[in-house]
């Protein structure tokens, strides 16, 4: 496997023809993994899978498009039916082996399902939701009139989605500084 520097420089392309934001949220969610995993062996398959989980939004909206809430939750199916296939086709480039790309793709797809029954999981999806509680993730992503709207629906479906013990730390305390902010604005 590629050192992840070189992973990195070879995912930016693919993630920047996705949502406005999703780069930098990408880079964000990798942040947390860092935090959350610690020395797992295996944090180099969870920063990988973090850096391209959202690659389904290639090509959906133009890149610098930022959405409405009704326009997330339209598009949000249509973005996960083309990850696997997108997620294969970036990484084909790399040697991974089956069970590894089988790794990736598994935590991926807890992301999109919320269905994180497996720590490796439950690290990823707490990081990706992690990331959204962050005023950058929001004012990169969504047009303001729908601010407050996207602040409601993180809160109404995002706490029961947390799993590991420092996420649910985190993210109630995270969550209200987002929306203090955000009513600020």
């Amino acid at each position: 496997m590629k050192n992840l520097i070189d992973l990195q420089v070879h995912f930016e392309p693919h993630i920047l023809k996705c949502r406005a934001g999703d780069w930098e949220h990408a880079k964000r969610v990798v942040s947390w993994i860092k935090e959350l995993a610690g020395d797992r062996v295996d944090i180099n398959l969870l920063i990988i899978a973090g850096y391209i989980h959202d690659i389904g939004w290639s090509g959906l909206v133009p890149k610098d498009k930022k959405l409405t809430r009704t326009e997330l939750l339209k598009l949000q199916p249509q973005a996960d039916k083309q990850t696997n296939t997108l997620v294969k086709k970036v990484l084909s480039d790399f040697s991974f082996t089956e069970d590894e790309m089988n790794k990736i793709l598994r935590l991926i797809k807890a992301t999109e399902t919320y269905d994180a029954s497996q720590e490796d999981e439950m690290i990823l999806v707490d990081s990706d939701n992690l990331s959204k509680t962050s005023p950058e993730h929001v004012k990169e992503k969504y047009i303001k009139s729908d601010w407050l709207s996207i602040c409601d629906l993180f809160e109404e479906k995002l706490p029961q989605r947390i799993k590991t013990e420092k996420g649910k730390q985190l993210f109630p305390v995270k969550l209200a500084e987002l929306r203090k902010y955000l009513e600020s604005e």
